[in-house]
Order: C-alpha cells, then sequence, then structure tokens
C-alpha cells in the first residue's frame, strides 16, 4: 500500500523531494543506472518541469481531500460532509417567552395571535407575537392583583382561594381581622400565608398584593374570594421574536404593547426570556457532525439526543435514562426523558426524531406528548418535556488589589463574564458557587472575592453548592449578579 495518497492515518501529501527522487529513480530503470539526473544535466531539467506539476496535482488533491474531511472542511465543503451523515446545519432561532396578557378582573378578553409587544431594554429592542390566540381567563392565571379596600373590623373573614388549573391541589389563604388592623395589616398577612406555599410567589406593597407563580410553565386558577377586590388578572401567551437572534432579557423585560387590543391594559413576562440562536457557525456544526460520528448507533441516548438536536430550530436537548427494572424517581423502570426547547411549534418534528432513533421497547415520559405514525401506519405516542427555567442571582463581594490598579468598569466585565460561564452551564446539574471565580479573576486589579448564588424569585443564598432539579435549567442575566466592593 502506497505511503502516500489516502491512508489509515489520513490522506498524505507527496513533497516535492520525493516526487523528485521518484522520477530520477524512474528514468535511471528505463535508460541505465549512469544517466545524469542532475539539475544541470538536460534530463534533471525535465525532471524539475514535471515534478513541479505533479507536486501541484498532489496539493490540489490535499485541498480537495481536506474539504472533504470533517476537520479540514469549512463552509459549504463542511455542509456537504455533514450532508453524507444526515445532518444540516441549524438555522437562525427565534427568541420566545411566555409573556403575561393582564386585564382588568371582570368578563372575557380574547387576545388575537399576532398581537405584538416589545422589550425595549433587551439589546436591539426585539419585538415579539402572541402565536396563538388566548383568552384572558381567572381558570388559568400567571398574575393576579388584588386589594383590601375595607377598613377591617374585628371578626371580618378575608379569604381567597386559588388551586391547579384543574381544580386539584386548594389552597386557601384566610384571614380573621382583629381590632387595630389596617387594610395594610391585612394585606401583609394574606400575602405571607400566600408565600408558604411553594407554587406562588406572593408580594404585598400597602393595602396591595400581587401573586405570581414560582415557576415558569405553571399557571394556576382562581376559585373564589371574599372581602377582597380582585383589581387586574393575566393569562400566559406564548410569544416569538419577530426577527432571529439571542435577545437576552430578564423578567418583566417585555412590557410595551406594540399591538392595543381592547381590554389589554398590560403585558409582562415574569420569567427571563428564553434566548434564541444565530446561524450554525462552523465550530458548532463540526462538534455536532464529531459527536453524531461517535454515537451513530442508534438505540443509545446519545443517538437520541443526537437525532434531537438536529431538528431544525431546536436549540437543546437532554437525555437521561432508567435501564433498570425498578422506578428511580419520577422515571419508571426501562424509559427516558426528553428535555428539549427551542422555537414554538416544533412538537412533531421532535417527537418524530425520539421515535426514529430510541431504542425499542422503551418508554418516553415527560409533559409534553405527539402521536407519532411509524411504518406500520400506527399512531405512536412519545413525550418529552421541555425545561423548567428558574433566575439565577449571583452575590459577590471584592476587594482591590493593592498592588494593581482596578478598572473602571470591572463590575460589567464581571457580569459579562458571569453570564457567559452561567449560561453555559449544563441543565439539570448542582451549580458549585465557586464557578464564578474564573469571571471575576479574569479582571485586572481584584485582590480577593467572596461569591454566593441562589435561584428563584425569592433566592437563598449559599456559597457552596446550589442544588438544581432534574430538569430545571438556570438562567442568568447581568441584573441579577450583584457587585460589591
Amino acid at each position: 500500500m502506497s505511503n502516500y495518497g489516502v491512508t489509515a492515518a489520513g490522506f498524505v501529501t507527496k513533497r516535492l523531494s520525493d516526487i523528485i527522487s521518484d522520477l530520477e529513480t524512474g528514468f535511471k530503470g528505463a535508460f541505465g543506472d549512469d544517466l545524469d539526473v542532475s539539475a544541470s544535466s538536460t534530463t534533471g531539467q525535465e525532471i524539475g518541469v514535471v515534478s513541479k506539476v505533479i507536486a501541484d496535482l498532489w496539493e490540489v488533491l490535499s485541498m480537495v481531500a481536506a474539504g472533504k474531511s470533517i476537520n479540514g472542511s469549512e463552509g459549504a465543503n463542511l455542509e456537504d460532509v455533514a450532508f453524507f451523515r444526515g445532518i444540516y446545519r441549524r438555522g437562525a432561532t427565534k427568541a420566545t417567552s411566555r409573556v403575561a396578557l393582564i386585564a382588568k378582573y371582570g368578563g372575557t378578553v380574547l387576545i388575537p395571535s399576532g398581537t405584538k409587544a416589545k422589550a425595549p431594554s433587551v439589546e436591539g429592542e426585539p419585538v415579539f407575537q402572541l402565536v396563538q390566540h388566548e383568552t384572558i381567563t381567572p381558570d388559568q392565571l400567571v398574575i393576579l392583583r388584588a386589594k383590601i379596600t375595607v377598613t377591617p373590623g374585628a371578626g371580618q373573614v378575608f379569604r381567597i382561594s386559588l388551586s391547579n388549573i384543574d381544580g386539584s391541589g386548594v389552597f386557601d389563604a384566610v384571614y380573621t381581622a382583629i381590632d387595630g388592623d389596617t387594610p395594610e395589616t391585612v394585606a401583609a398577612y394574606l400575602s405571607a400565608r400566600i408565600s408558604t406555599d411553594s407554587r406562588f410567589i406572593c408580594k404585598a406593597t400597602n393595602s396591595d398584593f400581587e401573586i405570581v407563580p414560582s415557576q415558569d410553565e405553571y399557571d394556576f386558577k382562581l376559585n373564589s374570594f371574599t372581602s377582597i377586590v380582585i383589581d387586574e388578572i393575566g393569562t400566559a401567551g406564548n410569544f416569538q421574536a419577530l426577527e432571529d437572534g439571542t435577545f437576552n432579557g430578564g423578567s418583566y423585560s417585555i412590557n410595551q404593547i406594540v399591538t392595543p387590543v381592547s381590554g389589554l391594559v398590560e403585558v409582562s413576562n415574569i420569567f427571563d426570556i428564553r434566548p434564541g440562536s444565530g446561524i450554525e457557525n462552523d465550530t458548532e456544526l463540526r462538534l455536532r457532525v464529531l459527536n453524531a460520528f461517535s454515537s451513530a448507533k442508534a438505540g443509545t441516548i446519545d443517538a437520541v439526543a443526537n437525532s434531537v438536536r438536529n431538528v431544525n430550530g431546536v436549540s437543546f436537548c437532554s437525555v437521561q435514562e432508567n435501564d433498570s427494572s425498578v422506578s428511580k424517581g419520577i422515571m419508571p423502570p426501562h424509559s427516558i426523558a426528553i428535555v428539549a426547547d427551542g422555537e414554538l411549534g416544533i412538537d412533531e418534528e421532535v417527537g418524530g426524531a425520539i421515535w426514529a432513533s430510541k431504542p425499542g421497547g422503551i418508554e418516553t415520559i415527560g409533559s409534553t406528548s405527539v402521536s407519532v405514525i411509524d411504518n406500520s401506519g400506527n399512531s405512536q405516542e412519545v413525550k418529552f418535556s421541555r425545561p423548567v427555567y428558574s433566575p439565577a442571582h449571583v452575590r459577590i463581594v471584592v476587594q482591590v488589589n493593592p498592588d494593581m490598579s482596578r478598572q473602571a468598569d470591572y463590575k460589567e466585565k464581571i457580569q459579562a463574564a458571569a453570564v457567559a460561564i452561567g449560561s453555559n452551564y449544563p441543565m439539570g446539574v448542582d451549580m458549585p458557587a465557586a464557578a464564578f471565580y474564573a469571571a471575576i479573576y479574569s479582571v485586572a486589579g481584584i485582590g480577593t472575592a467572596t461569591v454566593e448564588i441562589g435561584k428563584g424569585a425569592i433566592p437563598v443564598y449559599t456559597a457552596g453548592l446550589l442544588i438544581v432539579d432534574p430538569f430545571e435549567r438556570l438562567q442568568f442575566d447581568s441584573s441579577r449578579i450583584m457587585i460589591t466592593g
């Protein structure tokens, strides 16, 4: 087998000196060993001319080979390499968010699809559009604003009843007034009582109080109330950015109505925007091709994950399995749990990718269910989940290195580096506060630092390990990275 060209070690280019040597040997073999092949001889000059042409051909072959290899190809050539493995470059994806559509309590307000809202504080001031029509109803809420408008009398009962949207999990907050109570004290008590239920976050301001869910994707129902005035209610609508792009934005950043709708008084995203992405670059595509090649065996969780990631519009996928014969946590025996995120409206494609790559006889679990038609024409149920997003909070106290000058914009640089670290942290993995020291010490002039990390609307901070639920993904924003010192 030749030592040049396509070999087990890859494509090996024949050098000019080796070409000349082979030609000299060939000429002597044909015309005798005493043939003068020196550079000044006629034969030597002929060899020089021919060898240069042959070397140029080897260079062209080398470039062609490099263009068809995973590591050597770029641009369109890399797309060709990926195509032969059934992989395509991902297009840009749009940012999404569940936005509270808020109206005055009483009656029914229909919000048509296509209703637009803006995030003016986010770079680029992106405009988002409601994907499908929603009806603002007390039966499915993500925000409720109430107030105490009467002067409490001793023995007067103030009550509000909430539940899951299917009516289960009823929670009653009840307060019986005593002498000396004011609307403010009643609102404060009810707020504190409601916040004891982990599903809700309630904040009181004077005689008003506001209830929101503690986690994204959770909606609640208003069952009944006594001696309380319900002022405004909000139902969540799925919004998607009109333009492609990342659009990182924190909670309450989508807050400007672009399309007025009768009865709609306010819009607000209770949780962070789920960022989109640009067109997949060569490095990202190359990594996916390599990962797919290494896990090409169908029926593995890596194969399932790669199959889902190849769905255009998917920005994230994680797969967990229980291959034992007993239940493990929420996972029944012989099951897989897939978590996928990305653009709205791609559930059917995700389900098809899961069905095509999952092992036979393995159950899929999750909160989203789609029907997939198998090769026999039968309908098969496939389940997966979307991540549960939680806002992450970081508190950093820094001290200056006395031997160095601190940069004027050190806080902004630390925040940007910390957001980058947090945004790339894997889903469902407990996160140590120490993960952010690299971000802190990447900024010149910092001597020592302490870090605490928390999550949720009302974070409990720790300087150690932050516990993260299996399908929970932390969202980082510079507005929640507090730096002092």
